[in-house]
């Protein structure tokens, strides 16, 4: 089974859908509001409240490609980031038309779910289970990739670590440079993310 359908099938079981299971936060408010013209920013702030909210994982899915389809990399990359969305996110985004946008909201996204370096991690479950997040994201950049990327490197905890992450990241830019399978956009969205963040 795939991993974001493994996420989806955890959140509906615990039956979470039932309220809002992510506040979007202020800042992010303001930088749609100040980056979008007031259309734009009315729908994206309403899909992302929708896909924040939604009482089922088709509706979360629909709402979440909305927010795809406007080219904003922090709202997507906040959606991808959160627990309890990223399952419902991760297969819209695979459903969607990628661009080099979806890229870098992905690479901000993984690197955030992983857990500092040196920090140990307390799981209950796997909906707050951050190496799941991480895994779940990975397989949606391979898809978008047309490739398999190299695996990640995983710590004696079992979580993959956000050194473990970057260094997967500078990995993942040099294994899509050797391949004709990925978009070149796409390639270079990558390449220019990890130069960008001064991976190494």
């Amino acid at each position: 089974m795939k991993l974001w359908k493994k996420l989806v099938l955890v959140f509906a079981s615990v039956s979470i859908y039932t309220q809002v299971i992510a506040d979007i936060p202020e800042e992010l408010k303001q930088h749609i509001i100040t980056h979008h013209n007031a259309t734009a920013a009315r729908s994206l702030q309403s899909a992302l409240q929708r896909a924040a909210s939604s009482n089922t994982a088709d509706a979360a899915q629909r709402a979440a490609k909305e927010v795809f389809s406007i080219d904003d990399e922090k709202a997507a990359a906040w959606l991808l980031s959160q627990p309890r969305l990223c399952g419902n996110a991760a297969i819209a985004l695979k459903d969607t038309a990628h661009t080099p946008t979806h890229v870098r909201a992905l690479c901000a996204a993984i690197r955030k779910a992983a857990p500092a370096d040196g920090v140990g991690v307390f799981v209950e479950g796997d909906i707050d289970n951050p190496a799941l997040i991480v895994a779940t994201l990975k397989e949606v950049m391979d898809s978008m990739l047309q490739t398999p990327t190299p695996p990640i490197h995983r710590g004696d905890d079992g979580q993959y670590h956000k050194g473990d992450v970057d260094r997967w990241l500078v990995q993942a830019a040099s294994h899509a440079s050797n391949t004709t399978k990925t978009n070149s956009e796409l390639r270079a969205a990558l390449k220019a993310y990890v130069a960008a963040a001064n991976l190494h």
